[in-house]
């Protein structure tokens, strides 16, 4: 029980809950558990699969699968995103020293 002239440290043992206790079990159990994959692929069906200690999300029905030309060969994305965007945010070019494709970074007093 808590006192409360003296409350528990929230870093203290005594604070974390019983059901906070079990989950952090349960997921320590699994993690040391986990093989390292041999591959990415192999990864991606242990995350997929929810073996990874972290539960597997569904695929949204909404999301959209295209491809990109990389170095390798044609890499898969799923895109979700508003019916019509009305806008992308990009940092100011301060934020990125001027280093993505097309960027200038503006004299000073301009």
């Amino acid at each position: 029980m808590l006192n409360p002239i003296r409350p528990v440290s929230p870093f203290s043992q005594a604070a974390i809950s019983a059901d906070t206790r079990a989950v952090n079990a349960r997921l320590a159990a699994t993690v040391a558990a986990f093989r390292q994959p041999e591959a990415l692929a192999d990864l991606r069906v242990a995350y997929a699969g929810g073996h990874t200690g972290v539960p597997a999300e569904p695929a949204s029905p909404a999301a959209r699968e295209l491809s990109i030309p990389g170095p390798g060969g044609a890499v898969g994305l799923r895109v979700l995103a508003a019916g019509q965007v009305e806008g992308v945010y990009r940092p100011p070019s301060s934020a990125h020293s001027g280093d993505m494709p097309g960027s200038r970074r503006s004299a000073p007093g301009a």
